[in-house]
Order: structure tokens, then C-alpha cells, then sequence
């Protein structure tokens, strides 16, 4: 046998090894998508019904509350148990009297959980949180809020809305620039007897059904509400 019978032989089984391991790697994939494949009709019912985000604490939201806010347009309308400790985050007042003094049709509304209320005393247990501290917590956030409109010019005072609900809803929930058909709502929901930064959240777009339902059930508590 020559050399080149030899050669010919050694690059003819290189080649046939190539070509298995590259038949291997294309199962495997494959075996590897079919997860994929199934996931399909999920993604795609989420998309359906608008949902653009899901975040799985507060660590893992991407951006400020702040800068979260000022994308809106036109109004901003939050549903909180005190806000409290968001504001001292990012200083929200200052955010909402920007707001108000650059867009002459700009709309905030905010209710929060009424201190005195017994839902007050069922969210601080949920919350695993002394009932008097939150009660205080959210005492303090209405007063920052308050200072902030008694400071507004008039032309600004009649599109900040202060008020407070006396319901336990399923979490809290920030409505962008939200009508019956377009808009965004992200809500947010504290697990039970845990640190609220465990909340997690979804955002939805409008529109579609799912989004008509928590615009409607959301403007049902604000509707329900009454002035602080």
C-alpha cells in the first residue's frame, strides 16, 4: 500500500467523523428546541393579550420608578398600599410637579390605602409588618403628597388628585397614559408575609382583553375612592 492510498484512507475517516459529529450536533439541537417548540403557544397567547413584561422582584426591574413615570404622555394614575418607600427612592413629588408644569393637560391621580381603614390592618399583616407602622408610613406619604398640591399653582391643582381607597386589592398597579383601549399597566403584586422587594409584576399593553379587564378593575377602585 503507497502513501497516498494511506493518506487517502486517513482523510476519508476524518471526514466521515466530521460529518457524525456534525449530524450528533444537529440532533441534539433539535432535542434541545423541542422545549422551544412547545413554548410557542404560550409566547404567542402572551403577546395576544398584550403582556410586555414580567419581573420576578424588584431587583429585576430595569429602570428607576422615576424613569418608569416620566415616559407618560398624558396621565399617570397609581393604585399603592403607602408609596412610601418608593418616593424615597427616587423622589417622586418632584417628578409629579414637573409633570404637571410642562403639560398643561396632564392628569396624576394616586390613592392610596386609607390609614384608619381595617384593610390597613390586613395589608400589615400581609406585609409582615407592624399595623401602626404602616399606618404611619402611609400618614406620611399622603402628608408629602398634600404639601406637594398646596404648593402647585392653581392651574396645576385641579389635575392632581389625591385619594384613598379602604379595599385590599391583589397588589398595586401604575397606569400610563391608560384609556379603555390603549395605554400601558404595570401591576404588582407582594407575596404573603414576605420583604416587598420579592414583589413581583407583569406589564400589559392595550389593546386586548386583558388589558380592558385590569383597566376596568383598576379604574373601579379609583372610582371607589375618596378624597384624602
Amino acid at each position: 500500500m503507497d502513501v497516498s492510498s494511506i493518506l487517502g484512507g486517513v482523510v476519508s475517516n476524518a471526514i466521515w467523523w466530521i460529518l457524525g459529529l456534525i449530524a450528533f450536533a444537529v440532533l441534539l439541537t433539535l432535542r434541545r428546541s423541542t422545549a422551544w417548540w412547545r413554548s410557542l403557544p404560550i409566547a404567542k397567547r402572551l403577546r395576544e393579550q398584550g403582556l410586555t413584561r414580567f419581573v420576578f422582584s424588584r431587583h429585576d426591574y430595569p429602570d428607576r420608578l422615576d424613569s418608569y413615570l416620566a415616559r407618560a404622555q398624558h396621565s399617570i394614575k397609581i393604585v399603592s398600599i403607602s408609596f412610601r418607600l418608593t418616593n424615597n427612592e427616587c423622589a417622586l413629588t418632584e417628578l409629579f410637579r414637573r409633570k404637571l408644569a410642562l403639560n398643561p393637560s396632564f392628569k396624576i391621580v394616586l390613592s392610596l390605602l386609607d390609614p384608619n381603614s381595617n384593610a390597613c390592618k390586613l395589608a400589615a399583616h400581609a406585609l409582615d409588618i407592624d399595623a401602626v407602622t404602616l399606618s404611619r408610613e402611609i400618614g406620611e406619604m399622603l402628608h408629602d403628597l398634600k404639601a406637594l398640591y398646596d404648593s402647585l399653582p392653581p392651574q396645576d391643582k385641579g389635575r392632581l388628585h389625591i385619594l384613598t381607597h379602604d379595599c385590599l386589592p391583589m397588589g398595586s398597579a401604575i397606569l400610563l397614559d391608560a384609556t379603555p383601549t390603549s395605554g400601558t399597566i404595570q401591576v404588582e403584586t407582594k407575596l404573603y408575609r414576605a420583604p416587598r422587594v420579592e414583589s413581583f409584576s407583569f406589564e400589559v399593553r392595550g389593546p386586548s382583553p386583558f388589558y380592558a379587564r385590569n383597566f376596568t378593575a383598576w379604574n373601579r377602585i379609583i372610582s371607589e375612592s375618596k378624597v384624602a
